[in-house]
């Protein structure tokens, strides 16, 4: 037996709810116990609708510009730039060391400045708690 004597494969149309019926056939088995089998698959035939905006429409009209010119491919271009892009995430301190020793310089003079308010405050008599220096009303 040899690989002209397998049956053609065939596939059938979709029916109504989109399953279309594959049937092919190969060998198993070595030697005596070599036969045929026969493949049969059902494949599921399913048609998406995409929605796409007229500016989106629009812009795929758009002559291209910069390195996705000179590119014969038509497909959606993206190219790939290999610059180095810094990102900050919000809240993550930054471990370079002129913004730390910047931030540190920024929190010593706040907290000089700071200290200097509580101690006029404190000579002037104001305490906070409505009373002069002496502790008396004011």
């Amino acid at each position: 037996q040899s690989q002209q004597e397998l049956p053609a494969s065939y596939e059938s149309e979709p029916d109504a709810t989109g399953m279309r019926l594959a049937v092919s056939y190969r060998w198993a088995g070595q030697g005596a116990d070599r036969h045929m089998e026969k493949v049969t698959k059902y494949i599921k035939t399913v048609t998406k609708t995409t929605r796409v905006s007229k500016a989106a429409e629009e812009r795929r009209n758009w002559t291209r510009f910069g390195a996705a010119a000179s590119t014969k491919d038509d497909s959606n271009v993206t190219i790939k730039v290999h610059d180095p892009v810094p990102l900050e995430v919000a809240g993550q301190v930054t471990q370079d060391a002129d913004i730390q020793a910047k931030i540190m310089k920024t929190l010593k003079a706040g907290q000089q400045e700071n200290a200097f308010k509580q101690q006029f405050e404190r000579l002037m008599g104001d305490g906070g708690d409505g009373t002069d220096g002496a502790g008396t009303a004011a």
